[in-house]
């Protein structure tokens, strides 16, 4: 509902900035027949032009990085996987246990290959977990968070900065 109210109001926004923009040659009137030295036209009246402003409309402001985010996350929705997991290590358990939220990266059976691309990571900046699923699975988590909304918009951030890891998803810590 709220999506439906914001496209609403821009497109009104569009029709009023749009309706007030049309081509010079359109209002130009045609030129008058000059009439013959010395005589009046029988129906002159005086007409005065007068630059129409622009129509203000008063909206709510709303800030459009959220809508942006919004309208990606519907055309791309992110996938969402919901599992116990243990932390590879006690440090990483320590920083991260209170999150519910993870942002993964990669998912590996072989902890050699897990750990490679965790050293890669840490290459690009990124700080990354090793997190081990019920399944036996090493998933790559560069993120954790306590708020779910938060944690979607970084991964909508990790896929928009960083092509070649437009496939992350979020996992949820399974209680």
């Amino acid at each position: 509902m709220y999506l439906k109210n914001i496209l609403t109001i821009l497109a009104i926004i569009a029709v009023l900035l749009f309706s007030g923009c049309r081509s010079k040659r359109m209002a130009i009137p045609e030129a008058p027949v000059p009439s013959p030295r010395g005589t009046v036209p029988e129906n002159v009246e005086d007409v005065v032009v007068l630059p129409s402003a622009p129509a203000q409309v008063n909206e709510p402001e709303t800030p459009p990085v959220e809508v942006i985010e919004e309208l990606v996350e519907e055309v791309d929705p992110i996938p969402l996987r919901e599992e116990r997991f243990t932390f590879a290590q006690e440090t990483d358990k320590a920083i991260h246990d209170t999150h519910l939220y993870f942002v993964i990266l990669g998912s590996f059976r072989s902890p050699d290959n897990a750990n490679r691309f965790m050293d890669a990571l840490i290459e690009q900046g990124f700080q990354p977990v090793i997190l081990i699923s019920e399944s036996g699975l090493h998933r790559v988590s560069i993120d954790s968070f306590t708020d779910e909304e938060v944690a979607r918009i970084r991964v909508q951030r990790i896929r928009s900065n960083y092509p070649e890891y437009k496939d992350a998803w979020m996992l949820i810590r399974k209680n």
